[in-house]
């Protein structure tokens, strides 16, 4: 057990030791820069006696003269300047002593090392030593329990109590007092602790107020000592309720302790302007809050925690704004630390607000807390400029609780609502009148209400009626028209323009609600989007900056549910039909984005603009492809794989909008539309190739493709490709050049496909994996690829395209390979006849009009 009692003095020791080595570096510092300035004031004195002056010559092609050296006045002999004179070299008996370095780098170490580093290792020497005597008196047996104790205490304050005397001779090295002080705190936190731990002496609540005294003796010690010794006792202070653990622990006597503490600690720090060591208070009062809600809750406790957050929240602001009453806390702490750390102090209680929120399930008390917090953060805010967005996180956390109600009772989170809709609504216009940044108050008025409805509507939309939020929505919004009418009767002043902006983005985001709440599927992704085009609108007509950052995040949000939301597969939808939530679920979206992408884009096109445009492409190919699964398969849940029909329905569907997207691209240049238009291309005419014309090929799946002669599955899988892949090589773009050519290729080679499935399936029926080839399919092959190849060169000729009369001519070579090939070995009789003869005549009949025509073009 002694042991542990060791260790503990020698880590307390290491640690102080650590910390004044890194105060020395700063003092060292310091002294390096007083002995530079020293030198130069002891070198220009040296040159005044002299009567030795810099000269400048007027002459640009003479040499410059080196800098003047200080010499001793019996070695200066003033000569008068010759011209093009050079001074002779300096000689090394001509340099002062002050200006070498080298000398003075060797006292600096050693006062470095005799006057620090030998002091705090004194101060460890000291309290090993003493814990080394009381080890060797307990092992000969000489000292009880009671005597090692008395020993460890009286020694502890007597190092303590001889550093604060030794602190006032001025011959007495600068680190000794607080190496003194810090090793007799250790000794003596150490011996109280001892005397509970290990021998029982002292019960629990003596011990902690002694362990508390002593922390508390550490800080005030610390005044005198530096901030070194005020974290030592900071550090004991926080580890008493650690230290001295109970059976039992309360937690209002442990936050009562807590805050306190706190309290104690921030006015010292304030009063020294030690700000680093404000952060140490905020991270230990953060981690006791999360310790005991993991460790020890219980019920009841979220009363206990929620007022110590509130309290600790409102030392933080003090801490910044100072004390009236004390007259050296009263004026404001301006340093930008305090700032960072106050601000820092704010987020962590706002977290674990709603952690506690979280944990206290149905306790209505809980929910008050943070309507209190809203109160004094609008407050502090008002008071403090800098401060003055914190309402906006106050009114975020309420909203969180709000929407995190659990079972509490409607009628109890109706009126936590209304209040804070008033409170946020009357404080931020009332506070708007004279405030630096108008527009922040005006947001938080009118942007704030909203959230707060919004959070009840998400929590349970079953507690009113669907014309009930509606109307509530309906009159928020009425009442903030209201208000942006009286503030654009003044909207020339300074600030009142930008809040005009954010009360009319809040009355758009009031009617978006109403009008998605009688929407049972995706209302908030709606409302959320049409807030877009109502506030390109505002940010058009009132040019006001940062808008476009706002509608940025609201995309992004939108983007985020409606494209990467699994949960939008188990919304439940009409089987078979069109008419949907879907419609208005993706298409009012997409609309939206589009009318806010070209409003914004009169203004310059930038990263909004983009993200609306490929917003708006999106949102219109998922309505379509959605819309294709569930008619096909009767719901938006994939059981299987799905058919030939829907795949060909859906390359369809991509390559079409491609082709609409090339379309724009040439008519207005947009960026978006051009790589929206090679994606659709990539992805429409991958599944046609892999899918349609590969894996699921009806010829060999032996899937049904229908009765019908031409207007049957197949016209769909490669008609329909074809003609759109044809398309595609009209509107590609130029760059790559080998694109549109490469389109071509695929629409002629899925019109040779679609031909040929045809005529197989005149033969076999709907099934064409079923019945052999017989001689009349075979020359009907003959007869449909000649057909399809004579009808390319007739375009070719007619538009004057070399490539359709290449691509055609190909066709017809490969009738002549087929012809004498399998037709000559396959076919006999009237069957072979009639395919060389055909052959033949057209072959003739080409090659005139080729000769004819290709001169003409």
């Amino acid at each position: 057990m002694m042991g542990t009692l060791v260790l503990l003095l020698a880590g307390v020791g290491f640690v102080v030791a650590l910390v004044a080595q890194a105060q020395a570096k700063r003092v060292d510092g310091d002294l390096a820069v007083l002995r530079k300035r020293l030198g130069a004031v002891e070198q220009e004195l040296l040159r005044l006696r002299a009567g030795v002056a810099p000269v400048r010559e007027p002459a640009p092609e003479a040499e410059p003269e080196p800098p003047p050296e200080a010499v001793h006045p019996s070695r200066v002999e003033v000569l008068p300047p010759e011209p093009g004179h050079v001074p002779p070299p300096r000689q090394p008996a001509a340099e002062a002593p002050a200006a070498r370095p080298a000398p003075a780098a060797r006292p600096a170490m050693e006062q470095a090392l005799a006057e620090r580093w030998l002091v705090w290792l004194g101060g460890v020497a000291l309290a090993l030593g003493g814990a080394f005597l009381v080890k060797m008196s307990v092992d000969m047996g000489v000292l009880g329990p009671t005597a090692r104790v008395a020993l460890g205490a009286v020694g502890g304050l007597g190092l303590m109590a001889l550093g604060q005397v030794l602190r006032r001779r001025p011959a007495m090295a600068r680190h000794v007092p607080p190496a003194l002080v810090g090793a007799g705190a250790a000794m003596t936190f150490a011996s109280v602790f001892a005397a509970h731990a290990l021998y029982g002496m002292v019960g629990t609540v003596p011990t902690f107020a002694t362990l508390a005294a002593v922390a508390l003796l550490t800080a005030v010690l610390a005044l005198s000592h530096g901030p070194f010794v005020a974290l030592l006792g900071l550090a004991g202070a926080y580890a008493v309720p650690l230290l001295v653990s109970s059976s039992e622990p309360q937690a209002l006597a442990l936050f009562t302790y807590l805050l306190a503490v706190s309290a104690a600690m921030l006015v010292l720090l304030r009063w020294r302007e030690w700000w680093w060591l404000a952060w140490v208070v905020l991270a230990a009062s953060a981690g006791w809050s999360l310790a005991w809600m993991l460790l020890s809750w219980n019920g009841g406790d979220e009363i206990v925690l929620g007022g110590y957050l509130l309290a600790l929240a409102g030392l933080f602001a003090a801490f910044r704004l100072g004390v009236p009453w004390i007259p050296a806390l009263a004026l404001p702490a301006e340093a930008r630390q305090v700032g960072w750390v106050v601000t820092a102090a704010f987020l962590v209680v706002v977290a674990l607000l709603a952690l506690v929120s979280e944990a206290a399930g149905t306790s209505l008390t809980v929910r008050v807390l943070p309507f209190l917090f809203a109160i004094g953060v609008v407050a502090f805010g008002w008071r403090d400029a800098v401060f003055d967005r914190l309402p906006w996180l106050a009114a975020a956390v309420l909203a969180v609780v709000v929407w995190r109600g659990g079972a509490v009772d409607d009628g109890a989170v109706a009126g936590v609502v209304t209040l804070g809709i008033l409170l946020f609504s009357f404080a931020g216009f009332a506070l708007m009148d004279g405030a630096q940044r108008p527009w922040v108050w005006a947001a938080t008025a009118a942007v704030s209400p909203v959230l707060l409805l919004v959070a009840a509507y998400a929590r349970r939309p079953e507690a009113w009626p669907e014309w009930g939020w509606c109307a509530a929505a309906l009159l928020l919004g009425g009442a903030l028209v209201a208000a942006a009418e009286r503030i654009a009767r003044n909207r020339e002043h300074p600030g009142l323009e930008a809040a005009l902006a954010a009360v009319a983005v809040a009355v758009v985001a009031a009617l978006a609600l109403a009008v998605t709440t009688v929407l049972r599927e995706a209302w908030l992704s709606v409302a959320l989007a049409l807030m877009l085009p109502g506030i390109a609108w505002v940010e058009w007509h009132l040019s006001v900056a940062g808008l476009r950052r706002v509608a940025l995040l609201v995309a992004g949000a939108v983007l985020v549910r409606l494209a990467f939301n699994p949960q939008i597969l188990d919304y439940a939808l009409a089987e078979g039909s069109v008419v949907n939530w879907l419609l208005y679920g993706y298409g009012v979206p997409a609309v939206a984005f589009w009318l806010a992408a070209r409003r914004f884009a009169r203004s310059g096109a930038d990263l909004t603009v983009t993200v609306l445009d490929g917003g708006a492409m999106l949102f219109a190919v998922l309505l379509a492809s959605l819309e294709i699964h569930h008619v096909m398969v009767g719901g938006l849940t994939i059981a299987a794989l799905p058919s030939l029909a829907e795949t060909a329905l859906h390359a369809a569907t991509w390559l079409a909008g491609g082709v609409v997207a090339f379309v724009v691209w040439h008519k207005s240049e947009n960026k978006v539309a051009l790589w929206g238009g090679r994606l659709l291309l990539v992805l429409g005419g991958v599944t046609a190739v892999l899918f349609q014309a590969g894996l699921d090929n009806p010829l060999w799946t032996g899937s049904a493709v229908g009765e019908a002669a031409v207007l049957n599955v197949l016209l769909l899988a490669y008609g329909v490709p074809a003609v759109l892949f044809a398309l595609h090589w009209r509107v590609a773009p130029p760059v790559p050049d080998w694109g549109g050519r490469l389109c071509a290729v695929v629409s002629v080679a899925f019109a040779f496909l679609w031909l040929s499935l045809e005529v197989r399936h005149a033969f076999a029926g709907p099934h064409l994996n079923q019945g052999a080839v017989g001689q009349a399919e075979l020359w009907a092959y003959s007869v449909a690829w000649l057909t399809g190849g004579v009808a390319l060169l007739a375009g070719g000729l007619w538009r004057g395209e070399a490539m359709l009369r290449r691509a055609g001519l190909a066709v017809v070579l490969v009738v002549v390979v087929k012809v004498f090939v399998l037709d000559l070995a396959h076919l006999a009789g009237l069957w072979r006849a009639l395919s060389f003869l055909g052959l033949g005549a057209v072959l003739v009949t080409l090659g005139g009009a080729y000769r004819r025509f290709v001169k003409v073009v």
